[in-house]
């Protein structure tokens, strides 16, 4: 094979108008630098194919990241929102099931506790709504032991 490529550049040598002593030197030497130019082309393109699939591989465990990131912080968000809501009915239950007394609750209390849920909960609770929202209402609570 390599006999019917080296006869070939020398025949191209020779129609170019090179000496046949210097197309017979130069055909071999050629026929070397054309197979290593073709070897460095080919290492080049194997070298670009597996960065191309190392970077698919990257580019696509990093969506499945991506996604499983996103479904467990909407899971969390959720759990959060329920242990939200259930804090809130049980301040709202808290509030509402506090016993009247003659003893008042003191306004800086109840308007704290009321300032701690929502807007719609506020109106919702009525010793919130009692007195604006902000739960300085006229509320008493039972003490026991005094």
């Amino acid at each position: 094979m390599s006999v019917i490529i080296i006869s070939w550049i020398f025949r191209r040598l020779l129609k170019a108008g090179v000496p046949e002593e210097w197309a017979d030197r130069l055909a071999k030497p050629l026929l070397i630098a054309g197979l290593v130019l073709l070897g460095i082309v080919c290492a080049i393109g194997a070298v670009q194919l597996h960065d191309r699939g190392v970077i698919d591989d990257y580019e696509k465990d990093r969506a499945i990241a991506s996604i499983e990131a996103t479904d467990k912080a909407a899971e969390q968000r959720a759990r959060d929102e329920i242990e939200n809501f259930k804090q809130e009915q049980e301040m709202r239950d808290a509030i509402d099931a506090a016993p009247e007394s003659d003893v008042p609750l003191h306004p800086a209390i109840s308007a704290a506790v009321c300032l701690q849920l929502r807007p719609s909960e506020r109106e919702r609770t009525p010793a919130c709504r009692s007195a604006g929202g902000d739960g300085a209402g006229t509320r008493s609570i039972k003490r026991s032991g005094n």
